[in-house]
Protein backbone atom coordinates (compact mmCIF):
# COMPACT_ATOMS: atom_id res chain seq x y z
CA UNK A 1 0.00 0.00 0.00
CA UNK A 2 0.96 3.45 0.98
CA UNK A 3 3.08 4.81 3.82
CA UNK A 4 0.57 7.13 5.48
CA UNK A 5 3.31 9.06 7.30
CA UNK A 6 4.69 10.16 3.93
CA UNK A 7 1.48 12.10 3.31
CA UNK A 8 1.39 13.94 6.63
CA UNK A 9 0.08 17.51 6.80
CA UNK A 10 2.34 20.27 5.49
CA UNK A 11 2.73 23.86 6.71
CA UNK A 12 0.19 26.32 5.26
CA UNK A 13 3.02 28.31 3.66
CA UNK A 14 4.16 25.25 1.69
CA UNK A 15 0.56 24.57 0.61
CA UNK A 16 0.23 28.18 -0.51
CA UNK A 17 3.50 27.89 -2.46
CA UNK A 18 2.31 24.84 -4.40
CA UNK A 19 -1.11 26.34 -5.09
CA UNK A 20 0.50 29.54 -6.35
CA UNK A 21 2.56 27.52 -8.85
CA UNK A 22 -0.65 26.57 -10.66
CA UNK A 23 -2.64 29.77 -10.15
CA UNK A 24 -5.01 28.24 -7.62
CA UNK A 25 -5.13 31.24 -5.31
CA UNK A 26 -8.84 31.51 -4.52
CA UNK A 27 -9.73 28.72 -6.97
CA UNK A 28 -10.67 25.11 -6.30
CA UNK A 29 -7.73 22.89 -7.25
CA UNK A 30 -8.33 19.47 -8.78
CA UNK A 31 -5.30 17.21 -9.06
CA UNK A 32 -5.02 14.53 -11.76
CA UNK A 33 -2.19 12.00 -11.56
CA UNK A 34 -0.97 9.96 -14.50
CA UNK A 35 -0.62 12.43 -17.34
CA UNK A 36 -2.81 12.93 -20.38
CA UNK A 37 -3.48 9.49 -21.80
CA UNK A 38 -6.40 7.31 -22.89
CA UNK A 39 -6.72 5.08 -19.82
CA UNK A 40 -6.77 8.10 -17.49
CA UNK A 41 -9.94 9.42 -19.15
CA UNK A 42 -8.28 12.76 -19.84
CA UNK A 43 -10.72 13.85 -22.55
CA UNK A 44 -13.67 13.07 -20.25
CA UNK A 45 -12.01 15.10 -17.50
CA UNK A 46 -11.46 18.08 -19.80
CA UNK A 47 -15.08 17.92 -20.96
CA UNK A 48 -16.30 17.81 -17.34
CA UNK A 49 -13.98 20.66 -16.34
CA UNK A 50 -15.35 22.79 -19.18
CA UNK A 51 -18.84 22.24 -17.78
CA UNK A 52 -17.62 23.34 -14.35
CA UNK A 53 -16.21 26.59 -15.69
CA UNK A 54 -19.78 27.47 -16.66
CA UNK A 55 -21.17 26.52 -13.22
CA UNK A 56 -18.53 27.85 -10.85
CA UNK A 57 -17.09 31.27 -10.18
CA UNK A 58 -14.22 31.47 -9.90
CA UNK A 59 -13.60 28.56 -12.22
CA UNK A 60 -11.59 25.62 -10.89
CA UNK A 61 -8.09 24.75 -11.98
CA UNK A 62 -6.82 21.29 -12.93
CA UNK A 63 -3.18 20.40 -12.30
CA UNK A 64 -2.05 17.29 -14.18
CA UNK A 65 0.98 15.41 -12.90
CA UNK A 66 2.71 12.79 -15.00
CA UNK A 67 3.31 12.18 -18.63
CA UNK A 68 6.08 9.64 -18.92
CA UNK A 69 4.85 6.31 -20.23
CA UNK A 70 6.20 3.27 -22.00
CA UNK A 71 3.44 3.79 -24.56
CA UNK A 72 3.38 6.52 -27.19
CA UNK A 73 0.31 8.61 -26.40
CA UNK A 74 1.45 11.77 -28.19
CA UNK A 75 -1.39 11.66 -30.72
CA UNK A 76 -3.99 11.20 -27.97
CA UNK A 77 -2.36 13.91 -25.85
CA UNK A 78 -2.34 16.38 -28.74
CA UNK A 79 -5.97 15.57 -29.58
CA UNK A 80 -7.04 15.86 -25.92
CA UNK A 81 -5.31 19.20 -25.44
CA UNK A 82 -6.79 20.51 -28.70
CA UNK A 83 -10.21 19.36 -27.46
CA UNK A 84 -9.66 21.16 -24.15
CA UNK A 85 -8.93 24.40 -25.97
CA UNK A 86 -11.97 23.98 -28.24
CA UNK A 87 -14.05 23.54 -25.08
CA UNK A 88 -12.85 26.96 -23.92
CA UNK A 89 -10.23 25.77 -21.42
CA UNK A 90 -7.00 27.72 -21.41
CA UNK A 91 -3.80 25.76 -21.02
CA UNK A 92 -1.68 27.39 -18.36
CA UNK A 93 -4.75 28.84 -16.63
CA UNK A 94 -7.53 26.23 -16.43
CA UNK A 95 -5.36 23.19 -17.13
CA UNK A 96 -1.78 23.14 -15.87
CA UNK A 97 0.47 20.38 -17.17
CA UNK A 98 3.13 19.80 -14.53
CA UNK A 99 4.67 16.78 -16.23
CA UNK A 100 6.83 14.54 -14.12
CA UNK A 101 7.50 16.05 -10.71
CA UNK A 102 10.12 14.90 -8.19
CA UNK A 103 8.82 12.04 -6.07
CA UNK A 104 9.61 14.06 -2.96
CA UNK A 105 7.05 16.68 -4.08
CA UNK A 106 4.13 14.27 -4.56
CA UNK A 107 2.92 14.37 -0.93
CA UNK A 108 2.86 18.19 -1.02
CA UNK A 109 0.85 18.18 -4.26
CA UNK A 110 -1.75 15.89 -2.70
CA UNK A 111 -1.84 18.08 0.42
CA UNK A 112 -2.11 21.27 -1.66
CA UNK A 113 -5.00 20.18 -3.86
CA UNK A 114 -8.68 20.28 -2.90
CA UNK A 115 -9.68 16.98 -4.57
CA UNK A 116 -8.29 14.20 -6.74
CA UNK A 117 -9.96 13.83 -10.16
CA UNK A 118 -9.28 10.26 -11.34
CA UNK A 119 -11.77 9.38 -14.12
CA UNK A 120 -9.84 6.40 -15.46
CA UNK A 121 -11.42 4.16 -18.04
CA UNK A 122 -9.28 1.23 -16.88
CA UNK A 123 -6.81 0.69 -14.06
CA UNK A 124 -4.77 -2.15 -12.68
CA UNK A 125 -5.06 -0.80 -9.14
CA UNK A 126 -5.02 3.01 -8.94
CA UNK A 127 -2.34 3.79 -6.38
CA UNK A 128 -3.02 7.53 -6.75
CA UNK A 129 -6.40 7.02 -5.07
CA UNK A 130 -4.77 5.51 -1.97
CA UNK A 131 -2.12 8.21 -1.94
CA UNK A 132 -4.82 10.89 -2.08
CA UNK A 133 -6.78 9.26 0.71
CA UNK A 134 -3.60 9.05 2.80
CA UNK A 135 -3.31 12.81 2.36
CA UNK A 136 -6.96 13.26 3.41
CA UNK A 137 -7.78 14.43 -0.11
CA UNK A 138 -11.35 13.83 -1.36
CA UNK A 139 -11.52 11.53 -4.37
CA UNK A 140 -13.66 11.43 -7.50
CA UNK A 141 -12.85 8.21 -9.35
CA UNK A 142 -14.60 6.25 -12.08
CA UNK A 143 -16.80 3.41 -10.96
CA UNK A 144 -14.40 0.64 -11.97
CA UNK A 145 -14.47 -2.84 -10.45
CA UNK A 146 -10.88 -2.46 -9.24
CA UNK A 147 -11.83 0.61 -7.17
CA UNK A 148 -14.78 -1.21 -5.64
CA UNK A 149 -12.26 -3.65 -4.16
CA UNK A 150 -11.25 -0.96 -1.67
CA UNK A 151 -13.69 1.95 -2.03
CA UNK A 152 -17.31 2.23 -1.01
CA UNK A 153 -19.13 4.64 -3.35
CA UNK A 154 -20.38 7.82 -1.67
CA UNK A 155 -18.45 6.98 1.50
CA UNK A 156 -14.83 6.80 0.38
CA UNK A 157 -15.19 8.49 -2.99
CA UNK A 158 -17.67 9.80 -5.50
CA UNK A 159 -17.71 7.27 -8.33
CA UNK A 160 -19.50 8.33 -11.52
CA UNK A 161 -19.88 5.76 -14.30
CA UNK A 162 -16.91 5.37 -16.63
CA UNK A 163 -17.02 7.87 -19.49
CA UNK A 164 -20.22 9.59 -18.28
CA UNK A 165 -19.17 13.22 -18.63
CA UNK A 166 -22.35 14.78 -17.14
CA UNK A 167 -22.10 12.47 -14.09
CA UNK A 168 -18.38 13.23 -13.76
CA UNK A 169 -19.07 16.97 -13.94
CA UNK A 170 -21.80 16.60 -11.29
CA UNK A 171 -19.45 14.65 -8.98
CA UNK A 172 -16.65 17.17 -9.41
CA UNK A 173 -19.10 20.01 -8.82
CA UNK A 174 -20.43 18.34 -5.68
CA UNK A 175 -17.01 17.87 -4.16
CA UNK A 176 -15.98 21.41 -5.12
CA UNK A 177 -19.05 23.12 -3.70
CA UNK A 178 -19.93 21.02 -0.65
CA UNK A 179 -17.43 21.44 2.20
CA UNK A 180 -19.32 18.94 4.38
CA UNK A 181 -19.07 16.32 1.63
CA UNK A 182 -15.31 16.86 1.36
Amino acid sequence: GVDGARFAPIPPSRRDEFRARVGADGRFLFLAVGGVEPRKGSIHLFEALARLTERMSPSPVLAVIGGQSFQDYEQYRTSALDRAERLGLTLGHDVILLGTVPDAEMPAWYRSADALAFPSVKEGFGLAVLEAMSAELPVVASDLPVFREYLVPDRDALMPPVGDVPALADALHAVATDAALR
